[in-house]
């Protein structure tokens, strides 16, 4: 059997219609996502599809070294809580919380921040406390690899095995 040969004008029109359906594919997906999910417990989490978690690898020493908390801008903060589908969102309501605390190299990005509902400190604060007490001690209990996945896979539990119990 023979190839098919097409005129030059036929694969610039498939070419052509390709692209429109990927386009068109692209912003259906677009219009039809829908926000992220947000928890209005105290308990809560963030969502996974928006909030994976962000950090740099830090050695012990750097964990416990003091930081600084980085700003979010407004922009990216009316951005963030948009996408979490609370833009009237206040200091009252929670706070722009990291998934990957900061001290363990957590990043100050929309792929690490989460608004976590209820006043400071919550339980997730004392989850960073004793994460951070037991990877600094000076006989420490925890890595700080260790801690960074307590923190990426569902904090909670962490926070009912360490904090909790």
């Amino acid at each position: 059997m023979r190839p098919v040969r097409l005129p030059p004008w036929a694969l610039a029109a498939i070419v052509v219609l390709a692209a429109a359906v990927a386009v068109a594919v692209a912003f259906a997906g677009a219009a039809s996502a829908s926000p992220c999910h947000h928890s209005t417990s105290v308990f809560g989490a963030p969502d996974n599809a928006c909030t994976p978690g962000a950090y740099v690898r830090l050695s012990r020493a750097e964990v416990c070294t003091p930081k600084d908390r980085p700003t979010l801008p407004a922009a990216e903060r009316r951005r963030l809580l948009a996408d979490y589908g609370v833009p009237n969102w206040t200091g009252a309501s929670g706070e722009i919380d990291h998934r990957v605390p900061v001290f363990l190299g957590g990043l100050t990005v929309r792929a690490n921040l989460w608004p976590e509902p209820g006043g400071i400190p919550n339980p997730k604060d004392r989850l960073e406390v004793e994460v951070r007490r037991r990877i600094c001690a000076r006989h420490p209990t925890m890595r700080v690899r260790t801690a960074v996945r307590l923190f990426l896979a569902d904090w909670r539990h962490a926070y009912r095995a360490l904090v909790a119990s």
